[in-house]
């Protein structure tokens, strides 16, 4: 994430609500730094940031969500008209498009349609928590991409979108394609900037699910001076995930280096990243409080 996309985030909530910006600038906090914030063009403090999102009537949990789905918004599958009813915050009027794609399905052999009646129900799963997916949806989207003999950046991206979908077993086999295709993408410099961030994707997906030894492989691979330059946010978090790896497998004097990499993001002023360090923080001091390390 980064600060344009914040921003972004929280100017279409605002404005979801009904509110100016007028109504919750405060004597600490100008209109037009909330202007520049909202386009992205300056970072707040995590202090700031926490009484604009009071000042607005919007909960911590209800942005982080948003963001998310802001995030997703930038996939080649979430199509046009479930970018707005995402925007108009209506799970009634994604479900009826949803609906739609897959009448359109019964008629098409256009594997992207089908990919993205996939996607369509995994975003609407996130923002409301109910089940439509399949097994028939996993499935397909899983066979889909282990049947090309090739990866463009577009499948790179459409595998970092399914990868919190498929089971156990299909992300185990993901995993072995991609250690195949590794050498072939860090080559390509189209594809070298997408595939860190794929891996990023993995990493999150495999601490999240407790498979802790496949993502200390995933730390192991990645060459930390090699990730472009243009991604600081990208290191930033691989190497404090690479710290919460080794502590998930069982070395406690990794949660002081990750400690150290949170310190940092606060002196360089990074303090959009500071929340989901200060999570995982939190979650492993009380873990090692208990005297036990994952999984728990």
């Amino acid at each position: 994430m980064n600060n344009k996309q914040i921003g972004e985030t929280f100017k279409k909530l605002r404005r979801s609500k009904g509110i100016s910006q007028i109504d919750i600038v405060s004597h600490d906090f100008s209109q037009s730094a909330l202007s520049r914030f909202e386009k992205g063009e300056n970072s707040i403090s995590v202090v700031k940031f926490l009484t604009i999102l009071e000042n607005s009537g919007i909960m911590q949990d209800e942005f982080y969500q948003h963001l998310q789905l802001n995030i997703h918004s930038k996939n080649p599958l979430f199509t046009p008209d479930l970018v707005i009813a995402y925007n108009l915050n209506d799970s009634k009027l994604m479900l009826d498009i949803i609906r739609e794609q897959e009448i359109h399905f019964r008629n098409t052999r256009n594997p992207i349609d089908r990919l993205a009646l996939v996607y369509s129900k995994t975003i609407y799963e996130f923002l409301t928590k109910n089940k439509i997916l399949t097994s028939i949806d996993t499935n397909y989207a899983f066979e889909y991409l282990m049947s090309l003999k090739g990866w463009s950046r577009v499948e790179i991206r459409l595998a970092s979108a399914f990868l919190n979908i498929f089971n156990d077993e299909q992300l185990t086999a993901l995993l072995k394609v991609i250690n195949k295709k590794t050498r072939k993408f860090l080559d390509d410099m189209l594809t070298k900037q997408k595939y860190y961030q794929l891996l990023g994707n993995l990493l999150d997906c495999l601490l999240m699910r407790k498979r802790y030894k496949d993502a200390l492989t995933i730390v192991n691979s990645i060459n930390f001076d090699h990730i472009p330059d243009d991604m600081t946010m990208e290191k930033i978090y691989f190497n404090f995930n690479q710290q919460h790896t080794l502590f998930c497998n069982g070395n406690s004097k990794a949660l002081d280096k990750m400690k150290a990499i949170r310190k940092s993001c606060e002196i360089l002023g990074l303090d959009t990243v500071l929340r989901p360090l200060d999570i995982e923080i939190d979650r492993c001091e009380t873990i090692l409080n208990k005297g036990k390390f994952y999984p728990y």
